[in-house]
């Protein structure tokens, strides 16, 4: 690849990957509570999960308590 191709093909991924890092993934629980924030992990039936409105906390809820997660909605 040509170096100017290539500088311009990290560009774009640079500016893609910074746009994603704008939109919020959201958890949804089975009691119809959502909450906008970051999946942290998923290991041992617990999922990690910061939310945008209690100050950056991590809060960790068993599986059975998640109805769904919505990956990068604003």
């Amino acid at each position: 690849m040509k170096p100017l191709t290539r500088r311009l093909a990290t560009t774009a991924a640079l500016i893609s990957l910074g746009s994603l890092a704008a939109f919020a993934d959201t958890l949804v629980l089975r009691n119809g509570r959502s909450i906008e924030g970051e999946v942290i992990s998923v290991r041992d039936g617990r999922i990690e999960f910061r939310g945008d409105r209690d100050r950056g906390r991590i809060e960790r809820y068993d599986v059975d308590e998640v109805d769904r997660i919505e990956f990068g909605r604003e």
